[in-house]
């Protein structure tokens, strides 16, 4: 089934007609097919596979947050690697493990990790790291685990032998990101495709730390004209945004490299008991007027997806637009949401991914939590 029958079948015609008719089109659709090699799914191996294959490779440090265990196959070395180096902000190897010497193929499994200064996604960090090395993407994998869902993927990479074939994961827990890496040449990868899922997908923290992200969440409650409670990622200041009409309430959020407003976020807040608009279509006309507003000219390419969050009980939909402010292009999301007392718009602007790759991903990361934790009734 296509992305654009699924919201169809999700959001309802009238929705993507009126977003049609303000952005032009629906954005290019993900390309086909993929490439033919093993890729099972890290979760689908059962326990009876993985006790046949590896045993339980267990690091222990200093910092518990650091300690992790993983399905190894048996034969496999593990390399050393020092315990007590894990103090220092950059990237460092936690843990390798590689094939017996002289066995074909050669491989390894590495896990490390670096401390975050922004909140970001690890899929979107994930992506950035592999288009910045030149690798291509052959599958996109999601694993579901406590902390998210969290990027799978098998690429390859040019190397001065060959090629080589990379499944790669990121994990994150609150400023800690850890990448695990497994690797072998192409022409060996089939051989030990069923080691690699299985190893990322046992992969887990001994000890995880309580802050689920990188950053502090700070706190806004909102009185008008319904009570809210905003939270909301201690690097964004709170401002008074523009374009909040009749009937409506709100608050805007944003941050600065030091230059330059880097992205912002207005929440807009409509009482349904007070606001005449009850359709979902009627606030994606009003959020593409509030861009017009604001002297952004939306762009021809744009996308509209459900979007599902834990205190909204019916689907809102999330619009993603590239749009002209001046002689700058933007990326600009409206996200649409429900719950029984009111209608919440969440406007969000950003430098284009293309421009600047990380506030794009500090500023589509900063809207998903806010979404998240959002309160639309303070209790």
């Amino acid at each position: 089934m296509t992305h654009r029958r699924v919201w169809v079948k999700l959001l309802g015609p009238a929705v993507l007609a009126v977003w049609s008719s303000v952005a032009a089109a629906d954005g290019p659709a993900a390309p086909a097919g993929g490439d033919p090699r093993p890729f099972r799914e890290a979760r689908s191996f059962s326990p009876e596979e993985i006790l046949a294959r590896g045993s339980a490779a267990v690091r222990t440090f200093e910092d518990p947050v650091l300690s992790f265990k993983m399905a190894i196959p048996t034969s496999w070395v593990r390399l050393d690697v020092p315990a007590d180096l894990y103090q220092a902000d950059e990237r460092q190897t936690l843990g390798l493990y590689r094939t017996p010497a002289g066995s074909a193929p050669e491989a390894e499994i590495e896990v490390e990790t670096l401390l975050l200064e922004r909140e970001v996604a690890p899929a979107d960090w994930l992506r950035l790291q592999v288009e910045r090395s030149g690798w291509r993407v052959l599958r996109e994998g999601e694993l579901r685990v406590s902390e998210g869902a969290c990027p799978d993927w098998l690429v390859e990479a040019a190397g001065p032998s060959g090629a080589y074939v990379f499944r790669l994961s990121a994990r994150k827990n609150g400023r800690r990101l850890f990448l695990l890496s497994a690797r072998t040449t192409v022409t060996g990868y089939a051989s030990v495709a069923d080691d690699f899922g299985i190893a990322i997908g046992t992969w887990m923290q001994l000890h995880p730390g309580e802050r689920r992200y990188a950053e502090r969440l700070l706190e806004v409650d909102v009185n008008d004209p319904i009570r809210a409670r905003i939270r909301h990622l201690a690097t964004w200041t709170p401002y008074t945004p523009e374009g909040v009409g009749p009937g409506a309430g709100g608050i805007g959020f944003r941050w600065s490299n030091g230059k330059e407003t880097g992205g912002s976020i207005a929440v807009k807040l409509y009482a349904k008991a007070g606001h005449e608009s009850e359709r979902l279509e009627d606030y994606v006309r009003m959020f593409s007027q509030d861009m017009k507003t604001l002297g952004i000219a939306l762009g021809p390419q744009a996308r509209a997806e459900p979007a599902l969050f834990p205190r909204f009980p019916r689907a809102g939909v999330l619009l993603v637009s590239l749009g002209q402010r001046g002689d700058r292009e933007v990326e600009v999301a409206g996200l649409i949401l429900q719950s029984n007392e009111a209608w919440v718009v969440l406007e969000g602007i950003s430098p284009t991914r293309a421009a600047n790759p990380e506030a794009w991903m500090v500023n589509k990361r900063a809207l998903e939590v806010m979404a998240m934790q959002l309160n639309p009734r303070r209790e």
